[in-house]
């Protein structure tokens, strides 16, 4: 049931990077980290998928780091929505492969997957405001270092939900 909308979610998360910076490298990547996604969502390889899923965001880093675009934030938004929903896909996949699943679970895991990536979006929507709103604010110079704070504190919040994470 959710390997086609992986799929789709993975020809997203592979082509987005391309709309910044379609480099031979890029390109390579992109069509590396697609592979590998699709051979994960397929194969039901959380290995593969969990490595083709880095390299996408390999390739994001670079395709913004080339691209030089200062209005480059639709395209990470994108990119992360559609790695959430690929992600959720998977483990549902995982979770409940070749059990028999009623319609009705179906669909209320259906309507969660909706208000999850609705709430996502606003979330997504709300820190680009705020963002555009603190760029207006703070010196360049500063604006790094308020980057830096931002990524180390999603990496800890990553960290954190991965060790107290309960099966």
């Amino acid at each position: 049931m959710t390997r086609y909308p992986a799929a789709i979610a993975v020809l997203i998360v592979a082509a987005a990077p391309l709309w910044l910076a379609s480099s031979p490298i890029v390109i390579a990547l992109a069509s590396l980290s697609g592979v590998l996604c699709l051979g994960g969502v397929f194969a039901r390889s959380s290995t593969s998928l969990t490595t083709g899923a880095w390299l996408a965001l390999v390739e994001l880093t670079i395709a913004l780091l080339w691209s030089h675009a200062s209005n480059s934030l639709g395209v990470p938004a994108v990119f992360g929505l559609a790695l959430m929903l690929l992600l959720l896909f998977a483990d549902f996949d995982a979770r409940f492969r070749g059990a028999q699943i009623d319609s009705t679970v179906t669909d209320r895991q259906v309507r969660h997957w909706i208000r999850l990536f609705v709430a996502a979006t606003g979330c997504v929507l709300a820190l680009a405001i705020v963002a555009i709103a603190m760029a207006g604010l703070i010196a360049p110079p500063i604006r790094e270092v308020v980057a830096g704070v931002g990524a180390l504190g999603a990496f800890l919040a990553v960290l954190h939900a991965y060790l107290t994470k309960r099966s």
